[in-house]
């Protein structure tokens, strides 16, 4: 694999991550308690 398709496949790779992360992040927004949701609140901000 050229540099170039490694840099490529790397930034999809890095994309599909953070979309992920961010689903979960909602998940666990639904159910969480009012002092959870806070805290899982403060680490999805700074991901967006």
């Amino acid at each position: 694999m050229s540099q170039d398709g490694a840099s490529q496949f790397q930034e999809v790779i890095r994309q599909e991550l953070e979309l992920s992360v961010k689903k979960e992040l909602e998940k666990i927004l639904t159910t969480a308690s009012s002092h959870e949701f806070e805290r899982v609140n403060s680490v999805r901000t700074m991901l967006l």
